[in-house]
């Protein structure tokens, strides 16, 4: 009995046992199930801040980080302008009201119909990106980063 594999069967093998070939990649929508439950999990934590009352400004900074990737994806196409009305519409408001009560009073807290709009948010936020192309969500966090370090280096420069 002949032990060799036949040629269409070595043609359909794999590569080496090296290769890249033969490393396991999980599917896409694992892959980003797996990432945007870390980020709801993020955001979710952000939200209970503010609920409790112990809210920082890292997580308003985090509230402004979601509202300005949803405002950039947004931006990139007509059939997701629905996310930038959204931003512009649900989220600013809220977010432009915790910043003059911070300015006000030093603290960072939100009133009962704001916090139903920054849980409502999270929700948005997480079906939105499930729905999106992976690419998007890389494309609009390069342009979130640049526009953090232009201002980073604007606020040096004034200093």
């Amino acid at each position: 009995m002949n032990t060799q594999p036949n040629r269409a069967m070595r043609r359909h093998s794999s590569k080496s046992p090296g290769s890249d070939r033969n490393k396991a990649n999980p599917p896409m929508l694992v892959t980003r199930t797996l990432a945007n439950t870390e980020m709801e999990i993020r955001e979710r934590q952000c939200i209970n801040a503010f609920t409790h009352g112990v809210a920082k400004e890292q997580h308003f900074d985090l509230l402004l980080l979601m509202m300005n990737l949803l405002l950039i994806a947004g931006q990139t196409s007509p059939e997701r302008k629905y996310a930038l009305d959204y931003a512009e519409q649900k989220i600013k408001p809220v977010i432009v009201s915790i910043r003059g009560r911070f300015g006000n009073t030093g603290k960072l807290g939100v009133n009962a119909l704001e916090l139903k709009a920054l849980r409502d948010m999270v929700d948005f936020s997480r079906e939105f990106w499930l729905r999106q192309p992976g690419e998007l969500w890389v494309y609009a966090d390069k342009e979130v980063c640049a526009y953090y370090d232009e201002l980073a280096a604007k606020r040096r420069a004034a200093a």
